[in-house]
């Protein structure tokens, strides 16, 4: 849904594991902006931004705002809460 928190299922895993700090977990925390389809591929898809631009490397492709097919965002990433920013 447009305005949600998501994060990576794999890294939110790490987080509760202990193995990433809150800071890490928050850098790669995404904000849903809206669900629509992906000019390029033609397919339903999420709008993403990355709250944090400090990623650098981190962020795929160093893109901060990008779409991502809506099966894979469902089926790869869970809601969160909003970092503190």
């Amino acid at each position: 849904m447009p305005g949600e928190c998501i994060a990576n299922s794999r890294f939110v895993e790490l987080f509760r594991q202990g193995k990433c700090t809150q800071k890490e977990l928050d850098g790669l925390k995404m904000l849903v902006v809206e669900v629509g389809i992906d000019a390029i591929t033609q397919s339903e898809s999420y709008r993403l931004l990355y709250y944090y631009t400090a990623g650098g490397d981190k962020i795929p492709w160093n893109q901060i705002d990008h779409w991502r097919p809506k099966d894979v965002v469902e089926s790869n990433f869970e809601p969160c809460d909003h970092p503190q920013i």
